[in-house]
């Protein structure tokens, strides 16, 4: 994903228990913006209008989060599956479907209340 222009950041958490965390500059990720709106679009019918920050974060992180697990899924072709937590269902946008990086998840969603 560097080699291609986006950038990330890998440490620890500075909480109890110290967690390993990877965080991605969603901003680096905008150039493939449309090209993920109309994914949506064709795939299940999601409009996402124009200027609409919160829709621009929500699909550019959620496809970044796909586009992370399809690589590791490479590394690690002889896993049948990844499981996968997550804590903000904008991050499960595009991994509802079958995903374009042939990602085969389940994954949960972790609600506060």
């Amino acid at each position: 994903m560097a080699e291609r222009g986006i950038t990330y950041v890998y440490g620890r958490w500075l909480i109890e228990g110290a967690p390993r965390v990877l965080l991605f500059d969603t901003k680096t990720g905008y150039k493939h913006l449309d090209e993920w709106k109309g994914d949506l679009w064709s795939a299940a019918m999601i409009p996402c209008p124009p200027g609409d920050d919160e829709t621009n974060e929500a699909v550019v992180f959620g496809y970044l989060v796909a586009w992370f697990l399809g690589e590791v899924s490479c590394f690690f072709s002889f896993l049948p599956l990844s499981l996968s937590l997550f804590f903000s269902s904008l991050s499960f946008t595009p991994l509802g479907r079958d995903s374009p990086w042939g990602v085969k998840v389940a994954a949960g969603i972790d609600r506060p209340w």
